[in-house]
């Protein structure tokens, strides 16, 4: 088992990631909950951001960087990131009092689920902006996203959705790469195109010996 303070009363492990780090969560005898983050034999209590009653730590990236979200003293959840000892509030993404986050990325894109209108709705941070997936779907499509539970590091996005009559099911969701729709960059990369060999065809090529597009 992992160290555990005497003043805390319960402690919930919630993120792994490839280099054994462990995040996760105190409860203690004051009542608050903060954050902790194991890491080489060493038990670190990280607390919790400012104005936060309550933090709860739930996604964890090989770098070290840990998201989750805070409730605050306005009763209003914000997602949140700690990174080289310090705190920061990213928000609440789509302004309906409550974000919670559930996965994040190398690059810093975070999932979760926020309210609007008192309705769940997936959700999708960034490069320091929040977007409502169902926003970014066709149409025409008849799934209402309602949470996104993971991310991986190509911006592939595990998800919960629902259809007119029928229960939740689980989901994943690409990023667009049709031509003509937006794109996500994940923060930290940089805007270049492909590099592309043109190869030159030699006599006898036709349609049943080559490939084109």
């Amino acid at each position: 088992p992992l160290p555990m303070a005497t003043n805390v009363l319960s402690q919930w492990a919630t993120a792994v990631n490839a280099t054994g780090q462990i995040a996760g969560y105190n409860l203690d005898t004051a009542g608050t909950t903060n954050a902790f983050l194991y890491s080489l034999g060493e038990f670190v209590d990280l607390g919790r951001p400012t104005n936060a009653l309550h933090v709860l730590a739930t996604a964890l990236t090989d770098q070290g960087t840990l998201y989750g979200h805070a409730v605050f003293a306005d009763s209003v959840t914000r997602a949140v990131r700690w990174d080289s000892g310090q705190w920061t509030v990213l928000g609440d993404f789509l302004n309906g009092g409550k974000t919670e986050v559930t996965g994040a990325n190398r690059y810093g894109q975070v999932v979760g689920r926020s309210l609007t209108n008192g309705v769940w709705r997936a959700v999708l941070y960034t490069e320091g902006q929040a977007f409502d997936l169902n926003a970014r779907q066709s149409s025409d499509s008849p799934w209402t996203l309602i949470n996104a539970v993971a991310i991986n590091d190509l911006s592939q996005i595990a998800a919960t959705g629902t259809r007119s009559n029928a229960p939740p099911q689980a989901l994943l969701l690409f990023p667009a790469s049709e031509i003509g729709r937006r794109v996500f960059r994940p923060e930290g990369t940089l805007p270049l195109l492909p590099d592309i060999t043109i190869l030159k065809g030699s006599g006898g090529d036709d349609k049943k010996n080559s490939f084109h597009w």
